[in-house]
Parts: C-alpha cells; structure tokens; sequence
C-alpha cells in the first residue's frame, strides 16, 4: 500500500486551494448563477489542462480535474456563506 508523502499532500492541498478562489469570484462575476459558473470553470480547466498537455509542462490528469472542481464547490459553498451572512440571499 502507498502512503502519502509530503509531496503527494502539497499536491492535494494545492490542487484544491489554487481554485478555491475561483469558487469565490466566478459566481460573483456571472451573478451567482451556479450552473452558468460551473461552465465556465470546466471551460477553463479544459483550457488549462489542454494547455498542460500541449506544452508538456505538465498532464492531462484526471485527478487534477477532480480536486480542482473540490476547490471550486467549496469556494462556492464559501460565496453561498458570505451571500448568506450579507443578507444577499
């Protein structure tokens, strides 16, 4: 069995809390329409994951895909929280 390393922990941490703000401002730029902001952010990370793939600067990874939308939904639960506490629900 695979333990986790240090390095496989960064990874994780990172993949998520790198788009946890997007989470954040991309509900809050399109009017917290949640399905058109979940579009825009797969829009995005297939952008960025192609790129990846085309430049060879990294992979085309699913698990990078997977813990990217984890940041995302909890920075929107965070967006929701906020919407909520401001009284703009």
């Amino acid at each position: 069995m695979d333990s986790f390393s240090g390095a496989k922990i960064i990874n994780l941490v990172g993949n998520v809390g790198v788009f946890v703000p997007f989470g954040i401002l991309i509900p809050l730029i399109s009017g917290g329409r949640f399905t058109k902001s979940w579009i825009l952010f797969l829009c995005g990370i297939l952008i960025l994951e192609t790129a990846q793939l085309l430049t060879r600067r990294g992979s085309f990874d699913i698990d990078d895909f997977i813990l990217n939308s984890v940041g995302f939904w909890i920075g929107c639960g965070v967006f929701k929280v906020i919407h909520y506490w401001a009284g703009l629900r």
